[in-house]
């Protein structure tokens, strides 16, 4: 009689140990889910911050032509932390997709097998969920440490990258003061008026060629001591032709005495 209640407080002490070995598997699956999930999103940040830094680049090459010391120092800075920062992609990218053989709980039909009592079955089950649980609980302390680091390392590229920034916007305001002089010194020249220059035998221009030419001095011969007298002339008569006669005219007819008849 007394061996019934411990077998059956033996079995009630073991289902309450399966279920919280079971838990504490759980638990340990959501903490791997929520790093792995952290990973990911720790991996498209740093390609978002690459693919900036790659457009940043073209504006380094830009700027930099006034000051190739600067352009060659925000080159390697710049460099330097995107190739880093690929290193740790390629971590997170390991930690959020990537996954690793871990202990799990039996197949049903390999328990089945095992199967005697309750007591023993319960005993089975919860020993399967503990030991998984263990290597669970590994893992996901692995990956928050791994996880942790990845981002720590890459806040400190971003550093890097804020310097870059900084250079590029130096390089910038430099080349655009060099620039400001030469483009005063351009439109002075443009706006200056320019004095043309004439050729030899070139034609005068509009303001001379506006100024009445000087008459030429006269000749001493043609100087008078008055201007002369003004006269008043008749038109022409008409010339009349003589050609035309009223009568044909006189026959004459010349002879001894010449006398006309």
């Amino acid at each position: 009689m007394g061996t019934e209640p411990q077998a059956a407080a033996d079995t009630q002490a073991v289902a309450v140990w399966a279920q919280y070995s079971k838990e504490r598997y759980d638990a340990a699956e959501r903490r791997i889910a929520d790093f792995r999930g952290w990973a990911r999103q720790l991996a498209a940040a740093i390609a978002v911050v690459v693919g900036l830094e790659a457009a940043l680049l073209g504006q380094v090459g830009k700027a930099g032509e006034s000051s190739p010391r600067a352009l060659a120092l925000c080159s390697v800075v710049l460099l330097g932390a995107v190739a880093w920062q690929l290193v740790l992609l390629g971590k997170a990218v390991r930690s959020g997709y990537v996954g690793c053989g871990l202990l799990g709980p039996e197949r049903p039909a390999v328990v089945a097998d095992h199967v005697t009592t309750e007591l023993e079955t319960r005993r089975i089950i919860g020993a399967y969920y503990a030991k998984g649980a263990d290597q669970s609980h590994e893992l996901a302390e692995s990956l928050v440490g791994g996880v942790a680091g990845i981002a720590r390392r890459f806040t400190a590229t971003l550093w890097l990258v804020f310097a870059a920034m900084v250079l590029t916007a130096a390089m910038h305001g430099v080349s655009s003061l060099a620039r400001k002089p030469m483009s005063n010194s351009s439109n002075s020249s443009e706006t200056a008026p320019s004095q043309p220059v004439a050729a030899p035998g070139a034609a005068m221009p509009a303001a001379d060629a506006a100024k009445p030419a000087a008459s030429p001095a006269p000749s001493p011969f043609l100087v008078t001591p008055t201007p002369g007298q003004t006269e008043t002339r008749a038109a022409e008569p008409p010339v009349v032709k003589l050609t035309a006669t009223p009568t044909a005219g006189q026959k004459i007819t010349e002879g001894g005495g010449g006398k006309a008849k």
